[in-house]
């Protein structure tokens, strides 16, 4: 035989609704049609505050006359209205210290008297599993309801908000920048790589795209930091290694080896060893210098320059390649090595421009306005800046270069005016220099961008030195 469940419900004094004057009284209501169902009510908790005493004592004398059997509990809980902070605290309190009897009891949150404050508490207990309850809503008759109360099924609540947390969550995913995605993930294949022990077997290789100025250079500065690598950061500018140059900046030189070797020098290889080998610009290499790389990549003995025997490279590191050409055309194009390029293309990661990464591009406003509190950069201002900046038609060719550097002279502008005030003439100069900056670049007249922002004359402008 089924073991029959008590009935307990929990619900608070209606200050206004809950008075005998009012039209409609729904803690009343609530246990009058309750009775007329046969639904036994075995508790009922009147939670009041200390003001209104008089009414939870009328209302539980009136509970007792419409049924008998119900044992009424007056609980007294203060600071419910709107401060979410405090009623939270409070409702959490309550709830904290009330002996529930989930083998024994059934609970029910009456939630139709209280502000609204009281009443999303009470629902975000219950869906936090908090608290383990059913809602009760209860209608007044003459809103046209043709049901006096309704059960409000919690499951389905926490169920919605779950779905709706999983859809927000996947939505900020996807609109997350790129770039900190990509960040995220290279963290996690250095960290498999400090498991394997066979530094053959290791995959930390990774190919930096992207257009000039979008942080490929920070990238690796991060991903270095955050190994505690950043004194082993080995970067090498590859535009910069031609022939016998390129042999001994990598594999180093012994002294006499050439003009200018007055002692003996490791190389970049060895001085990586251990830690981060960064080969930015590596589409600039030559295809001699790309051969000698390979050699070096693939582990084969190297030279030394100036030394009487080849030696093994022995050097183990984080490989980062980073380049802003395209290197499968290059490749087509027999200006890459095929070879080359498979080797050092284990993890592939293309960098966003600047123009597809508002959510940086604001947060890197809001940091420069936080770090430099002697510049005022008012709200107004801050969204007639940002209308520009996240235009469509903002190219940013520059990426990052071009936003700091924008930046850095909007502030300083400000800084030596007398209220020390970011306006809107400062950001009109700075907008129509830079898009002349970006003409020239094209080999195009500079257009006016059509965000209706009106540009000032560059001649005319009061705060230029």
């Amino acid at each position: 035989m089924t073991k029959k469940m008590k009935n307990v419900i929990i619900g608070l004094v209606g200050n206004k609704l809950d008075k005998k004057d009012s039209a409609w009284r729904p803690t009343i209501h609530l246990v009058q049609n309750m009775v007329k169902k046969d639904f036994s009510i075995d508790r009922f908790h009147l939670l009041h505050q200390k003001r209104d005493n008089k009414l939870a004592e009328d209302i539980a004398s009136e509970i007792k006359c419409i049924s008998p059997e119900t044992k009424v509990q007056l609980d007294v809980v203060d600071s419910l209205a709107w401060d979410y902070s405090k009623v939270s605290q409070r409702l959490f309190d309550y709830v904290s210290k009330f002996s529930f009897d989930y083998r024994n009891e059934n609970y029910y949150i009456h939630l139709t008297t209280g502000t609204d404050t009281v009443k999303n508490c009470w629902v975000l207990l219950i869906t936090n599993n908090i608290l383990r309850a059913e809602i009760i809503q209860s209608h007044n008759p003459k809103g046209g309801s043709q049901t006096p109360y309704t059960p409000v099924n919690t499951d389905e609540i926490s169920s919605q908000f779950n779905l709706l947390k999983q859809e927000r969550i996947a939505q900020n995913h996807t609109n997350f920048s790129k770039y900190h995605q990509i960040f995220a993930e290279i963290k996690q294949i250095v960290d498999e790589d400090k498991k394997i022990v066979d530094k053959d077997k290791k995959s930390s290789r990774f190919l930096l795209l992207g257009e000039t100025g979008t942080g490929k250079t920070k990238l690796v500065k991060e991903i270095a930091k955050y190994l505690n690598l950043e004194d082993k950061l080995v970067p090498v500018n590859c535009a910069c290694l031609i022939r016998e140059r390129a042999m001994g900046e990598l594999c180093g030189y012994k002294k006499g080896a050439f003009t200018g070797a007055c002692e003996d020098y490791e190389g970049k290889l060895r001085e990586a060893n251990g830690g981060i080998l960064f080969l930015d610009e590596i589409g600039e290499l030559g295809l001699e210098e790309q051969a000698m790389l390979l050699k070096v990549l693939d582990g084969e003995k190297v030279d030394t320059l100036g030394a009487k025997n080849s030696e093994k490279n022995k050097a183990s590191f984080i490989l980062f390649c980073a380049t802003n050409k395209d290197l499968d055309k290059a490749v087509a194009e027999r200006c890459f090595r095929e070879d080359l390029l498979s080797r050092i293309n284990l993890w592939q990661y293309e960098i966003q421009p600047l123009r597809e990464r508002g959510d940086d591009l604001k947060k890197k406003l809001e940091d420069q306005i936080e770090k430099d509190k002697t510049v005022i950069f008012e709200y107004k201002e801050k969204q007639y800046f940002l209308q520009f900046a996240l235009a469509s038609e903002t190219e940013w060719s520059g990426n990052w270069r071009d936003f700091d550097n924008m930046l850095n002279r909007i502030f300083f502008r400000a800084r030596i005016t007398q209220n020390k005030k970011v306006t809107k003439e400062i950001i009109d100069k700075e907008i129509a220099e830079l898009q002349t900056r970006w003409s020239k670049r094209k080999g195009t007249k500079p257009e006016t961008n059509n965000t209706n922002i009106n540009l000032l004359n560059p001649n005319n402008y009061q705060n230029d030195i």
